[in-house]
This record gives structure tokens, sequence and C-alpha cells, in this order.
């Protein structure tokens, strides 16, 4: 079975929001279009991708999108940027291989970039995004960096008003709760998604 660190992070939302089951079954099956702000998203990831040292970011477009810094702090990038990584957990028999793709490598750091409306400190540490990219790239500490965009205008480029630079780092019981986390997705998967399982037979 294959798992993505995005769907264990969306089953999460589901069990704490008012999101009903049928759009989060539509979310795992890639069936609902990106949203305007995930193309945002997309689009300033494919900048800071491809920014060399010396670049002018002050105002940049890709995609149809423009953006603008608006804060001084500077946002450092780290050398290694776009990668693929995964990491096979056996859960009471199944394996299960946990995949995603991280912004950067630094040495024994991940480093992910956010692009958001709210700046949600409880949502980062809470999450099992971090926890799974030091798992599956056997790093100690992972750094978020969040840009804090304001409303997109069609006249204006999206501002981008603050940044904070957010650490986190690997614990003793890391593994543990994280194979806990995935043993609840493989469980959901059971009752919601069979269509996994059946793909793993079909290979």
């Amino acid at each position: 079975m294959r798992l993505s660190v995005t769907d264990l992070d969306g089953l999460e939302y589901y069990r704490q929001s008012e999101l009903g089951l049928a759009e989060l079954l539509r979310r795992f099956r890639r069936e609902d279009p990106p949203t305007a702000d995930m193309a945002a998203g997309t689009a300033f990831h494919h900048v800071l991708e491809h920014a060399q040292a010396g670049d002018s970011l002050d105002e940049f477009e890709h995609d149809g999108f423009r953006f603008a810094f608006m804060f001084d702090e500077e946002a450092a990038l780290p050398p290694v940027r776009e990668l693929f990584g995964s990491k096979v957990f056996d859960i009471d028999g199944t394996q299960v291989e946990l995949r995603g793709k991280v912004d950067g490598l630094d040495g024994r750091t991940v480093w992910d970039h956010k692009l958001t409306k709210r700046y949600d400190l409880e949502r980062y540490a809470n999450a099992w995004q971090w926890r799974s990219y030091l798992s599956i790239f056997d790093c100690d500490r992972f750094r978020y960096s969040v840009f804090v965009r304001n409303n997109a205008r069609s006249d204006k480029p999206i501002q981008l008003k603050d940044f904070h630079a957010l650490d986190f780092y690997r614990y003793p019981d890391m593994e543990t709760d994280l194979i806990g986390a995935i043993r609840g997705f493989v469980n959901f998967a059971r009752a919601h998604l069979p269509e996994k399982f059946e793909q793993e037979v079909a290979a």
C-alpha cells in the first residue's frame, strides 16, 4: 500500500474539522481540481526551487501569479532542493510505503516551504509531515519556512507580508508515534478506500 505524507495529515485534519467524509474521500482519490490557492502555492514553490544566489526576488511572476516580498527578513534556501523519498513500514502484516517530496535538504535538516494566509503554529507542531520526513530521510531537524501572504487581487501582486522560520526536532518516541498514525490510516483505508489494497494485489 502506498501512502503519501500529505494524506496522513489529511486524515488528521478531517478528524479535527467539519470536513465531510465524502469530500475527504474525493481528496484522497484526487478527484477535485486544484484550488486557486493550491495553484498559487505551486507557482511560488517553482520560483523558490529555481532561485539562485544573487537573484533579486523583490517581485516575480510564474504561471500567471505575481508575488512581491514586503518583509525585511532574509529567507535562506537549502542547497539541495526537491527530493523524493520513501520508507516502507510493516503495519500488522501490511507493507506501507510512505512517500513524499521535500522542498530541500541541508545536511541533517529537511526544509519545507509554506505559502499561507494565516500563520498557525499549533497546526505545524501537530503535523505528521515533519515527523514523516525526518523518518524517511533519517534526519534530526525539520525547518518550515512559512511565507504569509495577503488575499490575491487581479490588479496587484500577491504580497508576501511576513516570514517565519520554524524548527522541529526528532524525539525519542517519534517513530512509535508515526507508526501509530500510519496504522490509523491503514484501518481507515480498509473501511473507506479498499482500492488502495486492490491496487497492490493487481501489481
